[in-house]
């Protein structure tokens, strides 16, 4: 059986994640120092002692995907091949990353910043892109740091990443269907050139 699409697409996403969490590892600011790290200290802690301070007043990074959710309510989850009207629809700002971004933000204080780092369209989807950003913002996060992606000139134009959340009412199952509509994970090279230099030297 062929694979599909998205299982094709897999191994190219899968190694980009890993190049941005490599080069965010060696070449971030909490990249460890060439002082002797003993066997029973964790990163975490080489962290906090660097300067003789506790992650107090660090700053948090999270990297990943941002996506435009529409949540319709539904009597019951549909029969396949059937028609149903919705109770009620409502768009919101998903996305594992960008959800927890405005968790976090809300946890720490002020002396704590929250980026979030993720691609969005350059060129289309303003809208879109808009609301996810404005939304985050809401909540205190960080989004300076996102990376504008152009589209490619033998791809369909680039759109914000969807999911469409089915909610049963009479169960209250989520079924989600999402796609990233033709968006890449965010590239190394801007982690590196964009990111890195901009964040404040304690960050997690």
């Amino acid at each position: 059986r062929a694979p599909t699409q998205s299982a094709r697409r897999r191994p190219r996403s899968s190694a980009s994640v890993r190049e941005v969490l490599w080069v965010l590892w060696v070449q971030g600011p909490w990249a460890r120092s060439d002082r002797e790290i003993g066997g029973e200290t964790t990163h975490a802690h080489a962290m906090a002692d660097a300067d003789g301070s506790s992650g107090a007043s660090a700053a948090y990074l999270i990297v990943g995907g941002l996506y435009i959710d529409e949540m319709h309510v539904l009597p019951r989850f549909p029969k396949e091949d059937s028609a149903m009207r919705t109770l009620s629809v409502t768009r919101r700002r998903g996305g594992n990353a960008a959800t927890n971004a405005c968790v976090l933000a809300q946890l720490v204080t002020a002396a704590q910043p929250v980026y979030w780092v993720g691609p969005v369209p350059k060129n289309g989807a303003a809208g879109a892109v808009k609301f996810g950003l404005d939304a985050m913002e809401a909540y205190g996060v960080d989004v300076s740091l996102h990376e504008k992606v152009p589209d490619a000139d033998d791809q369909p134009p680039l759109d914000m990443p969807t999911a469409v959340i089915l909610v049963s009412q009479e169960t209250g199952s989520r079924t989600i269907v999402s796609s990233r509509r033709g968006m890449r994970e965010i590239s190394p090279e801007w982690v590196r050139n964009r990111v890195l230099p901009t964040l404040p030297t304690r960050c997690w």
